[in-house]
């Protein structure tokens, strides 16, 4: 989350961190548990459980979606086997 922060410093950051604060998230160092994954329009705040290999990450099932405007309420993450 602390470099995604660092890349959208001013037209997502003020939403990312309120969503971040929203489930309890204050500090950098809390916010190294956590990926920001953009999913559609929005993007959204994924707590990592396991990291596979460099940049490949297992999350939670819960997700906390804001974009530039607000922030929503919890998601569950549903994922889909699609080939393209």
């Amino acid at each position: 989350m602390n470099n995604f922060l660092e890349l959208n410093k001013f037209m997502l950051e003020k939403n990312a961190i309120r969503a971040a604060e929203n489930i309890g998230i204050y500090y950098p160092e809390e916010r190294e548990k956590y990926i920001v994954v953009k999913i559609g329009e929005y993007y959204n705040l994924a707590k990592i459980v396991n990291e596979i290999a460099p940049q490949i990450y297992e999350v939670e099932k819960y997700i906390y979606p804001f974009d530039s405007d607000r922030i929503y309420p919890m998601q569950e993450l549903e994922i889909k086997a699609n080939y393209r």
